[in-house]
């Protein structure tokens, strides 16, 4: 979080001296498109746009350190199974594991709104130990 400091020093000649310090804030990644290989998110990311996740076999996007947020900003993180027409899927009781964010870390918080949806397994895998944090706004569906 960004915080301004104000700090006020007296020098004997009676003048004031202030000084203003304004942290460096992380810029947040941008994400959106498509993305053919696993997306480890290592600082705060936002969605800009839609994402469509070509990943086979692994989940679309992980956290790679604790405490990281992830917005959504009303977009939709898809894969491409359809269980419609059963595309995508290869069994009725052995998923793959093409999740559509995995969280393994401590800390982690997905906002809302937005969607994850039509993965193999899981729209968000997370472990309960991990502490995940995750606003109501957010649909996780298959279809």
């Amino acid at each position: 979080m960004c915080q301004l400091l104000l700090t006020e020093q007296r020098f004997p000649s009676s003048r004031h001296v202030r000084f203003w310090f304004v942290p460096h804030m992380p810029r947040a990644t941008d994400i959106s498109g498509t993305i053919s290989a696993t997306l480890t998110i290592h600082e705060d990311s936002e969605l800009t746009g839609d994402v469509t996740c070509m990943v086979a076999g692994a989940p679309c996007t992980t956290f790679g350190a604790p405490g990281i947020t992830l917005r959504l900003n009303g977009f939709t993180i898809a894969g491409t199974a359809d269980h419609f027409t059963a595309t995508g899927c290869t069994s009725t009781t052995t998923f793959a594991a093409e999740d559509g964010i995995e969280v393994l870390q401590d800390g982690v918080t997905i906002l809302g709104p937005g969607r994850v949806r039509n993965f193999r397994r899981w729209g968000i895998l997370y472990s309960a130990a991990a502490g995940l944090e995750w606003s109501a706004a957010i649909a996780t569906e298959f279809g």
